[in-house]
């Protein structure tokens, strides 16, 4: 039975995601009515160099007149000095609209993307960034910013003017052919059914069971099992949902009166110096039942003090009595695209996920079908080679003795001659600066590695797990010692990310070539001598030496080769 609901479901929602897109699609390259979609679309940024990155994308996609006309885009990077989080951007965006729109602003319907960070748990969404990652949707060639503004095009409508916050890297499916306009002050949230476990991850809102927009009467951040209960966030509907499930945030609504008291919050706050969460730290203290005693300030906090307890403190009082009202959403799903975990099995495994957003094996790629997976996805590529089962190809040129095994994410690579990938191996080839030239870096790791996790000590660092051996037996392989050399910033932890692993070289061909050949060293446990004379970088030096207008040129060259005809 609970099969059969979920089938039932996932074919609604299917149809009116296709509605959506049907309906964008009319809109791209087109001028549309007031309501009829967003005046302004802001993208947040961590900071200037990542700006100008998500600038240039926009405009390349202007010109290709990909989006609806007179539409005003913004990018704002976060201002320099301490990391002010995802709350804090939140904030800043809102001054920085002020200083633009004054008055105008509290007509303007405002769609806010959190777009910042590095994509740490994704590096191949890391040097151009989740919103602009390509989506194999079918006939249509769709970034995840795309597949934002086409499921959100009913919301102008719905929540009238003010400031609607999202995330670069989830998507929500939903179904709302019969909801009515929520028409609420304060903040409106959008909320999905998910099971228990999902809301240990999540924002639960704790409601009074009733169906439409409703008072919360609590926000939970990331709350264990017993703490939902305990609260009465736990439900249970027989009739469609046999198993208990709570409600779990995504997006929400700021209408403009909360957005004056948020700017002049970011006002007394200036200049802030702390990482504040746009839902731990802005909910939390909203609904009916909040008590402030009651409050952990501990959850999501990397780096607690005095100074972070003050600020979190401050925002809660500034933010209470502002209403918190909930439209749960029982028809819809949320989805994560994060980690390259639920990178590969969204696109590759979660046959929901694939036929609500039409998702298909092969999108603008030249590749033989035969030697393709019907399970794997290859997307804007040039493939002879084979792809197997579970596998995801994007912006590369495989030739035909090149074989990719099972769950692997090849991004941006260029390989002729005879190369095996290994089951689970992460491959993404970056364009580089080097001396006023191009320079290749390929940045390659096994699909489960945690690049953020940090070593205290460099026999602490010998112990993390890279490509499923040890750092001490891969750097042995490689002939590279283990010294704080090693590290392009060693006093900000030991780790994957900034460990200096990856070889810089001449040309993409040669560049993939060599890191496969290192990752094959390590799987065949034989010793592999890397060129003392060539220099090796960490994903954070990649980062800041990016050539992303390279890298966009190449993904121009293949789009023109095998994908859409645009304007």
């Amino acid at each position: 039975m609970a099969a059969e609901m979920a089938g039932d479901l996932s074919s609604l929602l299917t149809t009116a995601t296709a509605h959506k897109l049907n309906k964008y699609d009319s809109l791209r390259g087109c001028r549309f009515t007031r309501g009829q979609f967003w005046d302004v679309v802001v993208l947040t940024a961590s900071d200037e160099k990542q700006a100008e990155c998500y600038k240039h994308q926009l405009e390349v996609k202007r010109k290709r007149r990909e989006f609806p006309l007179g539409v005003s885009f913004h990018v704002f990077a976060d201002p320099p000095g301490p990391k002010i989080g995802d709350g804090g951007s939140v904030l800043f965006t809102l001054s920085e609209l002020d200083k633009l729109y004054g008055k105008q602003l509290e007509s303007k319907h405002i769609l806010l993307i959190l777009a910042g960070g590095y994509s740490q748990r994704l590096p191949s969404a890391t040097v151009l960034g989740k919103l602009f990652m390509a989506l194999p949707m079918g006939e249509r060639a769709y970034e995840m910013l795309d597949l934002k503004l086409a499921m959100y095009m009913e919301f102008p409508l719905w929540f009238g003017p003010g400031v609607f916050v999202s995330c670069s890297d989830d998507i929500e499916v939903y179904d709302a052919s019969q909801m009515t306009m929520p028409g609420a002050n304060g903040i409106v949230a959008l909320a999905h059914p998910s099971p228990l476990h999902v809301g240990t991850m999540h924002g639960v809102y704790v409601l009074n069971g009733d169906t439409g927009i409703q008072m919360c009467r609590r926000f939970l951040h990331k709350p264990t099992i017993e703490e939902m209960h305990l609260a009465g966030a736990v439900l249970q509907d027989l009739t469609s949902n046999p198993d208990e499930f709570v409600y779990t945030d995504s997006v929400y609504h700021i209408s403009p009166t909360t957005s004056k008291s948020l700017k002049t919050l970011y006002e007394q706050l200036k200049p802030l110096d702390c990482e504040v969460d746009a839902y731990g730290d802005f909910l939390q203290g909203l609904g009916t039942e909040f008590d402030l005693v009651d409050t952990k300030f501990t959850k999501n906090t990397s780096k607690l003090s005095d100074r972070v307890i003050q600020v979190k403190k401050h925002i809660l009082c500034c933010l209470k009595g502002t209403p918190l009202h909930v439209l749960p959403l029982d028809r819809s799903k949320f989805y994560h695209l994060g980690t390259l975990q639920e990178y590969l099995h969204h696109f590759t495994r979660d046959d929901n996920f694939r036929k609500e957003l039409d998702i298909v094996s092969n999108s603008f790629s030249s590749s033989k079908p035969d030697r393709v997976s019907q399970s794997s996805c290859v997307i804007h590529s040039l493939v002879d080679g084979s792809v197997k089962t579970g596998s995801v190809v994007e912006y590369s040129i495989l030739g035909p003795e090149v074989v990719v095994g099972e769950n692997c994410v090849i991004s941006g690579i260029s390989l002729n001659g005879r190369a095996i990938i290994p089951n689970n191996t992460f491959l993404h080839t970056v364009s580089v600066s080097k001396n006023e030239r191009s320079a290749f870096v390929t940045v390659f790791l096994g699909i489960s590695d945690d690049v953020k996790k940090s070593a205290s000590s460099l026999q602490e660092f010998s112990s993390l797990m890279m490509l499923g051996r040890a750092m001490s037996f891969n750097l042995q392989i490689w002939n590279l010692d283990l010294t704080d050399d090693l590290f392009n910033n060693p006093e900000c932890g030991r780790s994957l990310w900034n460990a200096r692993l990856f070889p810089m070289c001449e040309t993409m061909e040669l560049s993939a070539a060599t890191s496969l050949k290192m990752v094959a060293a390590v799987c065949e446990g034989k010793k592999f001598d890397i060129c003392i004379d060539c220099e090796h970088l960490s994903l954070a030096d990649v980062l800041q030496r990016k050539d992303d207008k390279m890298m966009l040129a190449h993904r121009k060259q293949l789009v023109e080769a095998v994908g859409p005809k645009v304007a």
